[in-house]
């Protein structure tokens, strides 16, 4: 059976010791630091998600066709009691994505191939992702 000897160790200094301690000290805040941004960045993004128009979107991004086809449809959608809103301004984006596919969105009247691709983008570059 093989005897290990541990009468030999590797000594340091003081001055290394609390160099040592330093890094590790300064580790833990970065750490502590980059999880409070974190946090701080998932709450405001969970923000912006659940208050976000779907017309307030697509109106700083699109064309007044896609934004007037839109609006046509959610109000049919509020006024056949199938949405739960008060006027399109209030639909929210996650409940619209939530809620239509693309292939529900391909029959709105006036809103063709390109306006649909566009719509796509608006709300993928929001966070959002329709589903086929």
């Amino acid at each position: 059976m093989a005897r290990y000897s541990f009468s030999r160790i590797d000594r340091i200094s003081h001055d290394e010791y609390f160099n040592a301690l330093e890094k590790v000290n300064r580790f833990h805040l970065q750490l502590k630091n980059d999880e409070l941004e974190a946090k701080t960045a998932l709450k405001n993004l969970k923000n912006n998600r659940l208050d976000a128009s779907i017309i307030d979107l697509v109106q700083k991004s699109s064309t007044k066709r896609v934004l007037n086809a839109l609006k046509i449809f959610l109000d049919s959608e509020i006024t056949y009691r199938k949405i739960p809103f008060s006027s399109a301004k209030t639909v929210t984006a996650l409940f619209f994505v939530e809620r239509y596919t693309l292939s529900e969105l391909k029959k709105i009247r006036n809103l063709v191939a390109n306006s649909i691709i566009s719509l796509s983008k608006i709300l993928l570059l929001a966070g959002y992702t329709l589903q086929p």
